[in-house]
């Protein structure tokens, strides 16, 4: 359960979200997103998401989950599902459609538009989610580990495009449990019985230890993290 948790982010900004497993990392995601009910307030833009339907935060809130259930469909198809907030009777207008090459052509998966998704590699895979939710517009990212089971040329293609849409003045929130990873956000939010927000310099190997309860020099032998 979260407690007594409060922070602000600001467009372009990149929060990473850290903790053992059970500190409520998900269900963090989870509240704000919407999805499920809490003690609180969550505001994009000083408005309570509480007062918005959910046609309205889903012009606001794009989330790439970890696990998704794989339905056969061609990947622009699904890129596609992002424009449903915006969509007419579930019709889709020659905007929506560039919208979605736009966005496959960002992540650089355009040229896998008619491949079944069940075909893709698990990088591809990512990368197509997060062409979904580029096609949303979304102006905050919610990803739940977004670099698990990828391999390493991978990951950090992906680091490198979440950091581009966070030059694009969206922002981006995500969990990580590669402390290496992490090193890419310009802040950091440590879950646990008393949480710690601040910038990237609150990565430190005390915290680290502390909140993971993995050994202070463990961390900094396998993590170059400073003390």
């Amino acid at each position: 359960m979260i407690k007594n948790l409060s922070f602000s982010l600001k467009p372009g900004n990149f929060l990473a979200v850290i903790g053992r497993n059970g500190a409520g990392k998900t269900t963090l995601l989870r509240v704000l997103s919407g999805r499920i009910d809490y003690a609180g307030t969550v505001e994009y833009n000083g408005i309570s998401l509480r007062t918005l339907e959910r046609l309205e935060i889903a012009r606001i809130v794009g989330v790439v989950e970890q696990n998704v259930n794989l339905v056969p469909f061609r990947v622009f198809d699904v890129v596609c599902l992002g424009r449903l907030p915006y969509a007419k009777f579930f019709s889709w207008q020659r905007e929506d459609f560039d919208t979605v090459e736009g966005a496959m052509k960002k992540v650089g998966i355009w040229h896998l538009r008619n491949r079944l998704i069940t075909e893709i590699s698990a990088g591809e895979l990512q990368k197509t989610l997060i062409a979904k939710v580029l096609a949303q517009d979304a102006k905050l990212l919610l990803l739940d580990e977004p670099t698990s089971h990828l391999d390493l040329e991978s990951q950090f293609v992906t680091m490198e495009i979440l950091r581009e849409l966070c030059r694009e003045e969206r922002t981006v929130i995500a969990v990580f449990h590669d402390i290496n990873l992490a090193k890419f956000a310009t802040h950091v939010l440590f879950l646990g019985e008393k949480s710690l927000f601040g910038g990237a310099e609150i990565l430190t190997s005390k915290n680290v230890s502390e909140y993971l309860r993995v050994g202070a020099e463990i961390v900094e032998r396998y993590f170059q993290i400073p003390i």
